[in-house]
C-alpha cells in the first residue's frame, strides 16, 4: 500500500452489490453481539446485584441477633472496623488460613493429578469419586455448613479453643442450650 486510493482494478476492492468477505474464503461476518449480549447482561446482573447489596448493607445498621434494630449507619461501620483492635488479628488469621489452604490444595492436587494420570486398577472409579463432590449443589453445601456453624453447640461455642478465630465474649447472647 503506497497511500494511493484503490481503483477498480485493485484486488482489494469489492464490486458493487457484494459483501466484503462473502466469497473470498472468510464466509461473511456474523454479528456476535446479539448472540452474547443476553449472557453478558445476565452475568453482569448476577455479579453486580450482590455487590450493590453488600455495599448497601455495609452502610446500614443491621444486627442479625436483633433484626428490629436498624437504620442508616453511614461510615460509622467503617470507622468501627478500622478502630477495632481485633482487625489486625483477624487479617493475619485470614491470610494464614488462605495461604495454608492454597499450599495444601496445590500440593495435594498436584500429587493426586500425577497419581491419577498413571494406570492402575479402578482408576475410572477413583476419578469419579474425586470429582463427585462437584456434583453437590452449592446451595446444599451452604445449608449444611450453615446448620453446622449456626447451631448453639459448634466449633465456635464458648469454651472451645481459639484456633478458629471464633472467640466469643463471656456475655454472648448465643450460648449452648441448657440440658
Amino acid at each position: 500500500m503506497d497511500g494511493t486510493p484503490a481503483t477498480a482494478s485493485s484486488p482489494h476492492t469489492v464490486p458493487a452489490g457484494r459483501r466484503a468477505g462473502a466469497s473470498d474464503g472468510q464466509g461473511g461476518r456474523v454479528r456476535t453481539l446479539p448472540l452474547v449480549a443476553p449472557s453478558v447482561v445476565l452475568l453482569l446482573i448476577w455479579s453486580l446485584v450482590p455487590l450493590a447489596m453488600t455495599l448497601w448493607f455495609s452502610f446500614r445498621r443491621y444486627n442479625l441477633l436483633n433484626p428490629a434494630v436498624g437504620g442508616w449507619a453511614g461510615f460509622n461501620n467503617y470507622r468501627y472496623l478500622l478502630q477495632d483492635p481485633a482487625l489486625v488479628s483477624a487479617l493475619v488469621t485470614t491470610l494464614v488460613l488462605v495461604g495454608a489452604v492454597l499450599v495444601i490444595t496445590v500440593c495435594f492436587g498436584a500429587v493426586l493429578a500425577a497419581l491419577f494420570q498413571s494406570e492402575f486398577p479402578g482408576r475410572g472409579i477413583a476419578r469419579v469419586l474425586m470429582i463427585s463432590p462437584f456434583f453437590v449443589m452449592p446451595t446444599v453445601a451452604a445449608l449444611i455448613w450453615k446448620n453446622l456453624l449456626m447451631q448453639p453447640v459448634n466449633v465456635c461455642s464458648p469454651g472451645s479453643s481459639d484456633w478458629s478465630g471464633c472467640r466469643r465474649s463471656t456475655g454472648s447472647p448465643i450460648s449452648p442450650s441448657p440440658r
